[in-house]
């Protein structure tokens, strides 16, 4: 008598063999997530979610800029009079982003965001502010959509579990988990 009739246990351990997992730890900002959304990017190109991340990238922005504490500066105030609901929000400002333009085109801004990029707890680095202050013009346009580079540069820290998988062939997946950096996320999500 063959063996035609499976149980469903027998079946979901058959597909559990054809599923390669791959657990990414790492310190805080070491890239497990950038890896995550490069691979997303690569197998889905056309599945870029926008949601949340122009206002990520709104919202670091100027944070960072405000780290600066240079209240000397209009467009300084400006910033840190707006509610985080403006700078959260999945449209760019026009104002906002002209306002962090104009702050970046002044060298002693730019000097100040270098200083406190060596601060404990920074939350950016200068390549990463470069990049977005360059693509402010188009990402701030109406229903302006995030490119692959856009979403794969985003620093969102991540907390939790995300899970990907990634189809490899016919037969096989592969599924990475990305757990937070923290100690405290990697230990609950361990144990």
């Amino acid at each position: 008598m063959g063996n035609k009739h499976r149980t469903p246990t027998q079946t979901t351990i058959r597909s559990d063999c054809n599923v390669r997992k791959v657990l990414l730890l790492g310190t805080g900002a070491s890239g497990k997530s950038t890896l995550c959304r490069s691979i997303t990017t690569h197998y889905h190109p056309y599945n870029i979610p926008d949601y949340d991340f122009k206002g990520q990238i709104i919202s670091t922005l100027t944070e960072a800029i405000l780290r600066t504490s240079l209240t000397q500066y209009e467009e300084w105030n400006f910033l840190a009079s707006q509610n985080t609901q403006a700078l959260k929000a999945n449209e760019i400002d026009p104002e906002i982003a002209s306002a962090i333009k104009k702050l970046w085109s002044i060298e002693h801004v730019r000097e100040q965001l270098r200083i406190t990029q060596s601060l404990p707890n920074a939350i950016h680095d200068m390549k990463y502010l470069s990049y977005y202050i360059s693509r402010l013009d188009e990402l701030s346009k109406p229903h302006s959509k995030l490119t692959a580079e856009d979403y794969t540069r985003i620093r969102v820290k991540t907390t939790g579990i995300v899970e990907l998988e990634v189809p490899l062939n016919k037969h096989h997946t592969l599924q990475l988990l990305d757990v937070g950096g923290n100690r405290n996320e990697r230990k609950s999500k361990c144990t």
